[in-house]
């Protein structure tokens, strides 16, 4: 399947699909094979694989029409699909993402997002139904590490990796920590905040800013626990124009465009809120570590990988600079 011909627009519960059960094109329809490890056990499964058209982006005016992947395990849920589907234009079926879908995707932001309907006692990761930015940055480190002549001590950490750190398939009953709209609550009180210094690369030039952390409360969401971060001299008047309510000893606000957020994995389930000038570029992991950039770190520093990717390892700044260029998630904007 064509990986690049996907969604910009990330499929959402109440999106109604379509799709030809008999396409012009064989390889729009085709039958595979999903091999997964699970409870230190191969496992295997038969799935139906197909490209849809997003009608519900499409009636809003998307053009081209949004297409998006579709995995549908073999037996039964095909055959339930096809039957609880709905007949449309030109030998058609539609039918509607609902809760009981998972899906994985390309990006963060949704872009490259594909659904997948089966048995939800598989536990595939999202690398086996196609390739993700991390299964590209494992065999590009692997690839180096074995010109280094350090193959086999890749092969561990590759597998190790894989088996610990690959992407589960979300599922589209879990909701993100915060969303657009939510209400967060922040405690007014300067004890209530502690003070973290980022530091990042942005056009060729080192920058070096204070940022106010505290732990805000989703009030829209079952008083869920947000880290909320603020730059330092935005704490006063700028955060206090903003909010929707104020009492004693805290604050509201409403999260909107003005707010832009880090993940640590796509469900969004430990999402974190940055409110700072937008100008500023940091990267997500200069705010929260990431796990591919200890990954990225530790595979740098063995030598001689670190000659074969031109890392001067004495240098740590050097090593980290390289990774976000090549595997920074650049903050995310509500919208």
């Amino acid at each position: 399947m064509d990986i690049y011909a996907v969604s910009t627009h990330p499929v959402v519960v109440g999106d109604k699909l379509s799709f030809h059960l008999h396409p012009a094109r064989a390889q729009d329809l085709i039958e595979c094979t999903i091999n997964w490890q699970q409870d230190n056990k191969p496992r295997s499964a038969q799935y139906m694989a197909f490209k849809a058209i997003n009608k519900t982006a499409e009636d809003g005016g998307a053009t081209p029409p949004f297409i998006v992947p579709v995995f549908v395990q073999k037996d039964p849920h095909y055959a339930q699909l096809i039957a609880s589907a709905t007949p449309g234009p030109d030998g058609t079926l539609e039918f509607p993402i609902t809760e009981d879908w998972q899906y994985g995707q390309r990006f963060e932001t949704g872009a490259g997002r594909f659904v997948v309907f089966h048995d939800n006692s598989n536990e595939p990761g999202q690398d086996r139904f196609m390739d993700t930015p991390f299964t590209q940055l494992l065999t590009l480190l692997h690839g180096a590490a074995s010109i280094a002549g350090q193959a086999e001590t890749a092969d561990k950490v590759d597998a190790i990796a894989r088996a610990q750190f690959n992407r589960p398939l979300l599922s589209y009953s879990v909701l993100p920590t915060v969303r657009n709209g939510d209400i967060l609550r922040v405690n007014a009180q300067a004890a209530a905040r502690s003070t973290v210094v980022v530091t990042w690369l942005q056009e060729s030039s080192r920058r070096t800013e204070k940022y106010y952390q505290v732990m805000a409360t989703n009030i829209s969401l079952n008083n869920q626990q947000v880290k909320f971060f603020v730059q330092e001299d935005w704490w006063g008047v700028n955060l206090l124009n903003i909010a929707v309510n104020q009492g004693n000893n805290h604050f509201d606000f409403m999260v909107n465009g003005q707010f832009q957020y880090g993940q640590a994995n796509d469900s969004g389930t430990d999402r974190w809120v940055v409110y700072h000038d937008r100008a500023r570029q940091p990267y997500q992991h200069r705010f929260v570590p990431s796990i591919i950039f200890n990954l990225v770190e530790m595979f740098s520093h063995m030598p001689p990988l670190s000659d074969i990717l031109a890392i001067n390892a004495t240098n740590p700044e050097v090593v980290t600079d390289l990774a976000a260029v090549l595997f920074g998630r650049p903050l995310l904007t509500f919208d």
